[in-house]
């Protein structure tokens, strides 16, 4: 199985794992991302850091439109990810 979801500017993306939202940036990660690296970080800085290092671990972006395509729905960063 597959979840897409969508960026607070409008970045499409799919994930094997359930995306879970990080307000602060406006982006999905995977649950992992948040569970292990944010509760273990002091700041959002050394965060963002991190996360720029890692970035094979994250969702993969998607061509506009794809979602559409798949689900026949638009999803925004309001709707929580749906799995296919």
């Amino acid at each position: 199985m597959a979840w897409l979801c969508v960026d607070k500017d409008g970045t499409e993306k799919i994930s094997i794992n359930k995306p879970y939202r990080f307000v602060p940036k406006g982006i999905w990660y995977r649950n992992y991302m948040i569970v292990y690296d944010f509760s273990k970080l002091s700041g959002l800085v050394e965060f963002d850091e991190k996360v720029q290092k890692h970035k094979q671990t994250l969702v993969s972006v998607l061509p506009k439109g794809s979602i559409f395509k798949l689900i026949n729905r638009v999803l925004t960063w309001d709707d929580e990810p749906v799995e296919i």
